[in-house]
């Protein structure tokens, strides 16, 4: 059996699945465990103990998460000595169910309860009858901390996400999220500084926002929106180089931000604001509180307040509803904004989404068409956009070496980590987290290339 006394604790392995948000998770569940002196391996065959973090956001990664599961129970079948655990958003949704078809696993821990990862580590490790039924710690989705935690980093050493805050107030008719991870509760300003400062000690240089609606920060909390103050404060955080924001809600994008944006020097000026559509018909129908007058409204002030901003979006491809006449404008719209970087999802019916039952839904071979077509056309608006650099000068983050290709991987203030295109700079004796000037040689249809500016 695995180890039970404190003396000889679990080795962990976490497995994570999904978004930064649960990468976060996912770094404070394995900060707890080293806290509570579990070791972490990344040998899923020295562990005793094999955690999932998983996620349940559309179709796609709800079966990895199953897949993962799956994959996982069997190298405890091979090993009985093993335990698994399984944690996130799939446990926070399907826990009854799961713990009925997957008996493999020995315990359950819902997305408000994964601090208390530790002591189911140390549950699941003591010898227990060979039918016993799986421990299930799922609560009412709340959110689990306001103060920074012990955190196990994944990221390169230069740059973290740090989530401000969780849940979402926003009831879109085609998303889960708030049924399982609750209404939008905001952290403490003083502890988002307070964690800033730990991070910036620890060598970090880019922090990334993230919560499922950024721009709510504060609201909850304050009574008011707080994230330009907020922003403000965070870029007087000494050794903090660059702050970025991902996911902010369309109609809460508003000047006050825009000009912290565009006046804080450590802002980048990239937003990242997921539109999903164009036509008003069908963002009535997602429950969007925009309309095609708002939006383009919101692309022209966002260029207009903020000087060589960058703009990141996403739209749905495939909604219940969605004519071809809709589809068309949705095209239309994207050659004409010519957005630095764009995300396709073709529409996924989720359990317990108003729009999952509804008519109207849309065959998976149109849906298909449609998501290829709007990536071709994204795909030649970004090589018409990545053109334009070549021969400028830059300034960029290394991220990373590849020494057998003979170059270091980097990102310009217009390029988010892991989402976004990269520069391929020649030369690998420059080190990761060292910021250095570039010149563009070259754009392809993905990313760009360039020298070292000595």
């Amino acid at each position: 059996m695995p180890p039970t006394s404190s003396d000889d604790r679990a080795q962990v392995k976490l497995i994570t699945l999904g978004c930064p948000k649960n990468a976060v998770d996912s770094e404070a569940m394995m900060g707890a465990l080293q806290d509570q002196g579990y070791s972490l391996t990344d040998d899923e065959d020295a562990a005793d103990v094999l955690v999932v973090n998983t996620c349940a956001f559309i179709d796609r990664a709800k079966e990895e998460s199953v897949d993962t599961i799956l994959a996982t129970a069997a190298l405890k079948e091979a090993d009985p000595s093993k335990r698994l655990v399984v944690t996130g958003c799939l446990a926070q949704r399907y826990a009854s169910e799961l713990a009925v078809e997957m008996p493999e696993v020995d315990a359950f821990i819902g997305t408000s309860e994964f601090l208390t990862i530790g002591d189911v580590v140390s549950q699941v490790s003591k010898p227990r009858p060979q039918a016993a039924p799986p421990i299930v710690n799922v609560s009412h989705p709340a959110y689990q901390y306001t103060d920074p935690l012990s955190r196990v980093r994944t990221t390169p050493w230069h740059y973290a996400y740090m989530k401000i805050g969780e849940g979402c107030d926003h009831r879109c008719t085609f998303c889960a999220i708030p049924s399982f991870r609750g209404d939008f509760v905001s952290r403490s300003m003083e502890s988002l500084e307070q964690e800033a400062g730990m991070l910036a000690a620890s060598g970090v240089k880019e922090l990334v926002l993230i919560s499922q609606d950024t721009t709510y920060y504060g609201r909850d909390m304050y009574g008011e929106g707080k994230l330009p103050e907020l922003l403000r404060r965070l870029a007087q955080v000494n050794g903090i180089e660059w702050i970025r924001m991902l996911y902010l809600y369309p109609t809460m994008v508003d000047d006050a931000l825009l000009d912290v944006v565009a006046q804080e020097e450590k802002v980048c000026a990239y937003l990242d604001v997921p539109l999903q559509h164009i036509d008003d018909g069908v963002l009535r129908r997602m429950g969007r509180a925009s309309s095609e007058a708002s939006v383009r409204a919101l692309v022209t002030r966002m260029r207009d307040r903020v000087p060589d901003v960058a703009l990141r979006t996403s739209f749905i491809v495939g909604f219940p509803g969605e004519t071809d006449a809709a589809f068309a404008s949705l095209l239309d719209f994207v050659v004409e904004s010519e957005f630095d970087h764009c995300g396709v999802f073709a529409y996924s019916p989720e359990d317990g989404t108003p729009s999952a039952d509804w008519d109207g839904q849309i065959p998976d071979d149109v849906k298909q068409e449609r998501f290829m077509e709007l990536v071709a056309t994204q795909t030649e608006v970004g090589r018409e956009l990545r053109a334009e650099y070549v021969g400028r000068t830059v300034e960029v983050l290394v991220d990373g070496r590849r020494p057998e290709a003979g170059v270091v991987e980097a990102r310009m203030r217009t390029q988010a980590p892991e989402i976004d295109d990269v520069v391929h700079v020649e030369g690998t004796g420059i080190k990761s987290g060292a910021f250095v000037k570039a010149r563009i040689t070259e754009a392809s249809d993905l990313d760009l290339y360039g020298r070292l500016v000595e």
